[in-house]
């Protein structure tokens, strides 16, 4: 009884076999094109993105070969072949050397006088969908440059102000561009707040913090000290009439205007008056001595005994009013 139990086990085991190898057949005619497609597919795609950054690598390099060369050119003066080996490069070049030769082209037609068509230039570059962000920020800041030296104030404050943010690459150049305007303006304080928000920035260039200071130094030294005005000179009332009399025409000289050529210049009244030194008003001139009074009685002319003998000089420069005593205190 066990030998036929042992055969039909193993007959069991080859019906299995059978059956699975006639499943991965079935499997293999329904899906085994699919596959191959698929590896296929794959091999091309890649043999294709390898053979096509090989192109663009091998672009990138004769364009920037024709970039160097065009720039030499430029240097050395042949204006004519740079700004036809710009061209072909903006229109035959790999994506970045062709936003650079437009650049380029931009900024020559800035240097020939070519303002408008050059600000025209730089937008285009900056509303390019295929450009890099970074470049089409550096289109905007030079067009606000070339509208700066053009002394369109309006257009180079609308091509840089959103780029003065915290975080922005071209942050510093778009504040010394809006500190210009400002200052050509007339507005000190706003345009040394933008010249000092670049010199408190630790990664700015060297040269644009120096001329931010260079800019501050200048608009420090034509700011009004804060708290501090220009004093008006303080002309007490009759001051004018003292330094010169009615109807002459040095009183004009007193009051700020020039003296008439041969008339002599009155001498400077006191810096600082009594009166008006004590903050008090002034007090009126006592009124002139009647002419008995400055001479003397007989009985009231008498020699200076020796210890008034020092106030003897004194007294005889003082005014006639204060000098004439009457006689009861004189004796």
């Amino acid at each position: 009884m066990a030998e036929p139990d042992h055969r039909s086990q193993q007959f069991i085991r080859e019906v299995h076999e059978e059956y699975r190898r006639d499943q991965l057949s079935a499997a293999w005619r329904r899906f085994g094109p699919i596959l191959v497609l698929l590896c296929i597919a794959v091999i091309v795609v890649v043999a294709g993105y390898r053979g096509w950054t090989w192109w663009e690598a091998r672009q990138a390099g004769q364009a920037g070969d024709q970039y160097y060369s065009a720039l030499q050119d430029m240097q050395q003066g042949k204006t004519d072949e740079a700004t036809k080996a710009f061209q072909s490069i903006a229109e035959h070049g790999g994506r970045g050397y062709a936003v650079l030769a437009k650049l380029q082209l931009a900024g020559m037609q800035a240097q020939s006088g070519k303002k408008k068509e050059a600000i025209a230039a730089y937008d285009a570059i900056s509303s390019g969908g295929s450009t890099p962000d970074d470049l089409k920020q550096l289109a905007r800041v030079r067009a606000g440059l070339v509208a700066l030296d053009d002394s369109d104030f309006g257009a180079a404050t609308s091509h840089v102000k959103d780029l003065a943010q915290a975080g922005n690459p071209w942050r510093n150049q778009a504040r010394e561009i809006l500190g210009v305007v400002a200052y050509s303006k007339g507005d000190l304080k706003g345009a040394r707040e933008q010249f000092v928000s670049i010199q408190q920035e630790v990664d700015a260039p060297r040269d644009l913090q120096s001329r931010a200071a260079m800019m501050v130094a200048l608009i420090d030294g034509q700011l009004p000290v804060e708290g501090q005005k220009p004093a008006a000179p303080v002309v007490p009332e009759g001051a004018a009439a003292i330094a010169a009399p009615a109807g002459d025409a040095t009183a004009a000289g007193a009051m700020g205007g020039e003296p008439t050529v041969g008339q002599a210049t009155p001498a400077p009244a006191a810096a600082n008056p009594p009166d008006a030194a004590q903050g008090q008003a002034p007090v009126d001139a006592p009124a002139a001595p009647a002419m008995d009074q400055l001479a003397p009685s007989p009985q009231d002319a008498t020699l200076p005994t020796d210890s008034s003998s020092g106030d003897s000089d004194a007294d005889q420069n003082s005014s006639p009013a204060a000098g004439a005593a009457p006689s009861g205190s004189a004796q």
